[in-house]
């Protein structure tokens, strides 16, 4: 936590306050306005970093009995890398910093290229005012102090802070994160989901299957059970159908010959529905007659 919070000669310190010096020694408005975010994020990183480590380790045990009677040391296979990281988190910048870092170095060189006009590390090391130089460094410590005076000076305070109303409401906002992943959720998840829901529903399972195959299959086995329905067995009906297509076939051979024009379209089809009607009509009247006993006394 003391190297995340950037604490003079460890680790996070020579990365972090780097490129802090970095971003503004390139003298441009991207460049300052990314070094003031940069120092803010640093004060409120000690915050609660050093907020953490009080609650955890400096105040009153809150959690009940049980909790603590079966707390115990980790094992060693959890306790080597922890101390692995721990020694490179101290001492490992302040070892390898000119290596990586340094003026005039070219470790990354080879992997990391960097144009010449971007190369600000001069500016970094020797053009920038001491105090924007140190300010970083104030701001964690000012961070780290604020959080020990809060939790350990004025506790009453910071219950105090969520009595009100207005207390509430941004304690609310700042631990539901901004209300960010409610916003994602409601107006962009869930409506996403509902768009793409919609979309396979209208078009997947609608349009694409009512003219793909399912509606094909659909319009074949409507066809097949309209054209058995002329299956009539009476044989009256089945001359009726020879007596059409013989008109048809004639009007087909016979029209093209007569008055030199193209029938195999419209003049056809207009002949084959007069037929259909006349069949359909046909049988419907034959349908509707009443059925009579024969041989009755």
């Amino acid at each position: 936590s003391l190297s995340l919070m950037a604490v003079p000669w460890m680790t996070g310190f020579y990365s972090k306050d780097l490129i802090l010096e970095v971003a503004y020694g390139q003298y441009q408005f991207s460049g300052h306005v990314a070094y003031w975010l940069g120092t803010i994020s640093a004060c409120l990183t000690a915050f609660y970093s050093l907020r953490l480590i009080s609650l955890t380790f400096m105040t009153y045990p809150n959690a009940s009995k049980s909790v603590y009677l079966h707390t115990h040391d980790a094992p060693v296979i959890v306790m080597i890398p922890l101390v692995i990281l721990s020694l490179f988190a101290i001492f490992f910048g302040f070892i390898a910093k000119d290596l990586f870092v340094g003026m005039g170095s070219d470790f990354s060189s080879s992997v990391l290229f960097t144009h010449p006009s971007r190369i600000s590390l001069i500016e970094a090391e020797f053009g920038l005012p001491q105090i924007i130089k140190l300010l970083p460094a104030i701001g964690t410590f000012a961070g780290a102090g604020l959080a020990l005076y809060l939790y350990h000076v004025q506790q009453v305070f910071t219950i105090q802070l969520t009595d009100s109303v207005f207390g509430r409401s941004l304690y609310k906002f700042f631990n539901g994160k901004y209300y960010i992943d409610v916003v994602y959720n409601h107006y962009i998840m869930y409506k996403g989901l509902n768009l793409g829901y919609t979309i396979s529903k209208t078009l997947d399972r609608g349009i694409i299957e009512l003219l793909g195959p399912q509606g094909l299959s659909t319009s074949f086995t409507s066809s097949s059970k309209s054209i058995a329905k002329y299956d009539t067995g009476n044989l009256t009906d089945y001359a009726l159908y020879m007596g059409v297509a013989l008109v048809s076939l004639t009007c087909l051979i016979l029209t093209p010959l007569l008055l030199n024009i193209n029938v195999y379209g419209v003049e056809l089809l207009i002949v084959l529905s007069i037929g259909l009607v006349v069949v359909n009509t046909t049988k419907d009247y034959t349908s509707t007659q009443p059925q009579t006993l024969e041989n009755s006394p």
